[in-house]
C-alpha cells in the first residue's frame, strides 16, 4: 500500500487502502469472534435462555454485516480519494441529489470505483441503506436480547449523524472546519464500534442455547 504512493504524491491507492483496512477487520472479527467464545468456555456451560429468537435472524445478521462491510469499503474509497472535500452539504450534492459529473468517466462502471463525486455518492447512500437494513435488524431482535440489540441500533444514528457532521465540516466556509480531521476520525472509529456491536448481536443468535419446556 505504501508503495503505492507517498513518492510523486501524498497519498496511495485507494484500492490497496481498502484492501488493507478490509484485512485488518477481518483479523480484528476472527478475534473477536474467538474471544466471545473463549468467554462462553470460561464461563462453563453456556448460559441457556427462554426466549427462542426466531430462525430469520441469522441470516439477517449475515445479510446486515455484507452491507456493513460493503459500507465500510466505500468509506475506504472515499478516504482515499479525499472524496470527502467535494460536495460538503447534505443531502444534495450541488444543485441536485446525484452529482452531474457522475458519469464523466468511460467506462461508466468505473465512475463507481474513480469517480470522486460518485464513489462519495455511493458511499452515502449505501450508507443510508445500510442504516435501515442494521435498523430493522436491532428491532428484529431488540425484544429478545436488548443489551446485545439497542446499543447496535442506537449507534446507527450515532454513526450516520457523524458522517454526515464530517463532510459538512470539511467545507472551509463551516464553522466545523477546525475539526473536521476529529469528526473524521470519530467517524472511522464508529464504524469498528458498530462492527463490533453488530458481531456480539449475531453472536448471540448463533449460539443460544434454549431451556427445553
Amino acid at each position: 500500500m505504501v508503495q503505492s504512493g507517498l513518492v510523486d504524491r501524498p497519498s496511495v491507492s485507494h484500492y490497496r487502502l481498502a484492501m488493507h483496512l478490509s484485512l485488518a477487520l477481518i483479523i480484528y472479527s476472527l478475534l473477536l469472534w474467538t474471544a466471545l467464545q473463549y468467554f462462553d468456555r470460561a464461563r462453563g456451560t453456556p448460559k441457556k435462555s427462554d426466549v427462542r429468537p426466531p430462525k430469520f435472524l441469522r441470516p439477517f445478521g449475515i445479510i446486515s454485516g455484507v452491507f456493513l462491510t460493503v459500507t465500510i469499503v466505500w468509506g475506504a474509497f472515499v478516504a482515499g480519494l479525499d472524496a470527502g472535500l467535494v460536495y460538503n452539504q447534505f443531502p444534495k450534492m450541488g444543485d441536485g441529489f446525484m452529482p452531474p459529473e457522475m458519469w464523466a468517466k468511460t467506462p461508466q462502471w468505473l465512475n463507481l470505483f474513480e469517480n470522486h463525486a460518485a464513489v462519495q455518492f455511493v458511499h452515502r447512500w449505501i450508507a443510508m441503506f445500510t442504516g435501515l437494513v442494521l435498523v430493522a435488524y436491532a428491532l428484529s431482535g431488540l425484544k429478545y436480547y436488548p443489551a446485545r440489540f439497542a446499543p447496535l441500533g442506537l449507534l446507527v444514528f450515532v454513526q450516520i449523524g457523524l458522517g454526515i457532521k464530517t463532510l459538512i465540516a470539511f467545507d472551509q466556509t463551516s464553522p466545523l472546519h477546525d475539526n473536521a480531521i476529529l469528526y473524521a476520525a470519530l467517524h472511522q472509529f464508529g464504524a469498528v464500534i458498530l462492527l463490533t456491536l453488530l458481531l456480539k448481536a449475531h453472536y448471540w443468535v448463533m449460539s443460544v442455547r434454549y431451556n427445553s419446556k
